[in-house]
């Protein structure tokens, strides 16, 4: 059966804010299988933290991402009634441990990025640390061999953090072309040195269930991301068989079979 992972937490078909603890809440409320969640370093008297934040925020706002205070993340308004203010990832890996499987995607490229998240994130976690970055990727295995890390593969092929950019809401409704075999087997090679677990391919460049199990062959789980609110899609990834996707709207998907 696909892993339904919740991205940003969903509900956008409900209004509800994406990458915050209300809509984290919501989530497991419904029982959410996994959640998925963006996460940046910042600042904080100099010592450096996670923050789990809204990256259209961090725009809005103009701020840098791999320059960000805490001072100037904690003030922003994350649309949550209840708690108001953007949440570190330590308040949220206490409310979702132990209760559903975590996503947890790295933004940006601050090189304090990878030890303040391995400071945060214990030991036996029950989550997959995802990067379009395979350089951050590699840092994360090297400094904590049993941490499972999932490689989102930009649409171009390219490798290096998205920063602060919805590449999501871009490709959501995109039609770009099927993988070819040659992209195919450059991805696993460089997955394999990387020491990656899942290969997280862009949802729209997947024409058939060929190349799912090609990854699955090379020993590992497949992913896809760039779904957002396309249910059509997300049908068509069941039926391909892939191990897991993010949604931006998992409460309209019809449940699985």
């Amino acid at each position: 059966m696909t892993l339904i992972v919740y991205h940003r937490g969903g509900g956008k078909s409900l209004g509800l804010p994406p990458n915050c603890l209300r809509t984290f809440r919501w989530a497991l409320e419904r029982n959410a299988p996994a959640i998925e969640y963006d996460t940046c370093v910042c600042l904080d008297a100099d010592q450096p933290l996670m923050a789990v934040v809204e990256p259209a925020l961090l725009t809005d706002r103009d701020l840098d991402i791999d320059r960000l205070t805490w001072r100037e993340v904690r003030s922003i308004n994350a649309g949550d009634a209840r708690h108001g203010l953007v949440a570190t990832l330590a308040e949220v890996l206490r409310t979702l441990a132990g209760r559903t499987h975590q996503q947890i995607h790295l933004k940006g490229a601050n090189p304090l990025t990878v030890p303040t998240l391995l400071q945060e994130v214990g030991e036996g976690a029950d989550c997959l640390v995802t990067s379009f970055s395979l350089a951050v990727l590699t840092q994360v295995k090297a400094g904590r061999p049993g941490l499972r890390i999932g490689w989102l593969i930009k649409p171009d092929g390219s490798s290096g953090s998205e920063g602060s950019r919805d590449l999501t809401a871009r490709m959501a409704g995109a039609r770009p072309p099927p993988y070819a075999a040659h992209e195919v087997d450059e991805i696993l090679e460089r997955a394999k040195a990387a020491g990656v677990d899942c290969v997280i391919p862009c949802a729209s460049r997947l024409a058939g269930a060929d190349v799912v199990e090609r990854i699955r062959r090379a020993g590992f789980e497949v992913g896809c991301w760039g779904v957002g609110c396309n249910l059509g899609l997300a049908a068509r990834l069941i039926a391909f068989g892939v191990d897991r996707f993010t949604i931006d709207n998992p409460e309209q998907l019809p449940p699985q079979p």
